[in-house]
């Protein structure tokens, strides 16, 4: 049942890197916690403030989603769901409610269904 969850969390994760790096709008104090707690090596924070300042970058915050997935874990959900953090950035919120709700299905609250008409006009 645990592995089972974990994996829905992962996939979940995994659907939810936009929105996640969407809601986190500068690098401090997210990928100053995440360093601290070694989630990511120094290398790893400096090139990421390098890129921060770079116009051309790719989005910073979601290539370290992407690396951080490789090794995702509870720990690493509770430090990007952490109190700071969700002060820090607000638009969290709605996420990491996701993730609390147990919807681990790609969450569609941004994108209402429009009933389509049925049959010809």
């Amino acid at each position: 049942f645990e592995l089972l969850t974990k994996a829905r969390m992962f996939k979940h994760f995994h659907e939810n890197k936009v929105e996640i790096a969407s809601a986190i709008t500068k690098p401090f104090p997210f990928l100053m916690s995440l360093q601290d707690r070694g989630f990511i090596s120094e290398q790893k924070f400096q090139v990421s403030e390098e890129n921060e300042l770079s116009p051309d970058s790719k989005p910073v915050v979601y290539d370290i989603l992407s690396d951080l997935q490789k090794k995702f874990s509870l720990p690493l959900l509770q430090v990007i769901f952490s109190t700071t953090h969700l002060k820090a950035y607000p638009d969290l919120k709605e996420t990491m409610r996701s993730f609390l709700d147990g919807n681990y299905s790609s969450h569609l609250s941004c994108c209402p269904v429009v009933p389509q008409p049925l049959g010809p006009k």
